[in-house]
């Protein structure tokens, strides 16, 4: 396989596999006695994918060895036979399959709808959620499901093949197939993890909607931990955003729009906060190193438009439900440089979890 892709056999499969490509045609036999249970048995070609993406192909043809046998895309967190994983199989007797293993060494479940080659099939990773979804002509997607899983950081997304049968290989053909990164922020904006975050974070924009994913306790305090995703205020300024969801990992999970003074922990800041499960809120630390505080906005949830807005050293919050008519929750004056970063906070008030926030209408 040309690289990045690389091809091997993954668990007790009894009869090594193997894959080729010609002409954008891939065609992949796979032995292994089956994807499922506690540990897997099948033959992989896989790339890496560091963040957020999409894993797609049409399994064009696939031969019958078992009812069961298994032909399909994955997200995989490791190579080891009882990894987490996320898979859309197409068998020849069984239909569509979303099987998914969301710890290591767990069990494995699925869910099914009725279908056989060829057939499109989809994976999209959004921070540890995966959503599947099956298509007959590449356009028009039908979801089969999404699943929370144990993942972190860079996985593996490719192709997996299994024939059910441990003494035989299964042929399998697969074309049109793509691996997708969503890292791509707009020109001027970039992203980081700030403070002692258990899980590194990230952040994406396609078509209009940013999607940010963050760990960290709280951004609160006297010190934060969360992800930012962030472009430079030269003077006055303001953002809008729509909080279309927030991932309740906490109550007090939250998603904002910010302004800080600077990149570190326990910077000066000021955001418009919309939480999972406690309301919207104005909150802000005047200086470097001091006790953050709150203004409470409303018990509204996602999703909901927030503002912050920068008028020499006077920072305001608001919020609104329609971005037409808005309310004006807090103000505060911060000694801030002429410079500042404004943008996106997420915090899933949880370190051993990874929060995520979805964010449109950005502006």
């Amino acid at each position: 396989m040309p690289a990045p892709w690389t091809s091997e056999d993954v668990g007790q499969v009894g009869v090594a596999g193997v894959a080729a490509t010609s002409n954008g045609t891939v065609t992949v036999r796979g032995g292994g006695a089956d994807i499922w249970g506690a540990a897997d048995a099948f033959h992989f070609v896989y790339q890496p994918l560091s963040g957020d993406g999409t894993i797609v192909a049409r399994v064009a043809t696939v031969e019958n060895i078992h009812a069961w046998t298994k032909a399909g895309v994955m997200i995989r967190q490791r190579l080891d036979a009882n990894a987490a994983h996320a898979s859309l199989f197409v068998t020849p007797a069984k239909g569509i399959a979303f099987q998914r293993r969301a710890s290591a060494g767990g069990a494995t479940v699925d869910s099914r709808i009725a279908g056989a080659a060829p057939r499109f099939v989809k994976l999209v990773r959004a921070g540890e959620m995966v959503t599947a979804s099956v298509s007959i002509d590449g356009r028009d997607w039908t979801s089969v499901g999404q699943q929370t899983l144990a993942i972190v950081g860079p996985v593996w997304a490719g192709l997996a093949v299994s024939s059910h049968d441990a003494t035989k290989l299964a042929s399998v053909t697969f074309d049109q197939v793509g691996v997708v990164a969503d890292t791509t922020l707009p020109a001027g904006w970039q992203d980081a993890d700030l403070g002692d975050v258990g899980i590194a974070g990230s952040a994406s924009a396609a078509n209009g909607v940013f999607t940010v994913s963050g760990s960290g306790a709280d951004i609160w305090g006297a010190a934060d931990a969360f992800h930012f995703a962030h472009r430079t205020l030269r003077g006055d300024g303001e953002m809008i955003a729509r909080v279309a969801d927030v991932r309740n990992t906490h109550r007090w999970a939250k998603a904002s729009v910010m302004i800080r003074q600077a990149a570190s922990a326990n910077s000066a800041f000021a955001m418009m906060v919309v939480s999972a499960a406690s309301g919207t809120a104005f909150q802000y630390r005047t200086t470097a190193g001091g006790s953050a505080a709150s203004v409470a906005g409303t018990a509204a949830a996602a999703p909901q438009w927030v503002k912050i807005a920068r008028a020499g050293n006077t920072i305001s919050g608001y919020q609104s439900s329609d971005g037409v008519s808005w309310q004006r929750v807090g103000t505060v004056n911060i000694a801030l440089d002429a410079s500042t970063e404004i943008g996106l906070a997420v915090t899933s008030h949880d370190n051993a979890t990874l929060g995520k926030a979805t964010f449109d209408h950005v502006r």
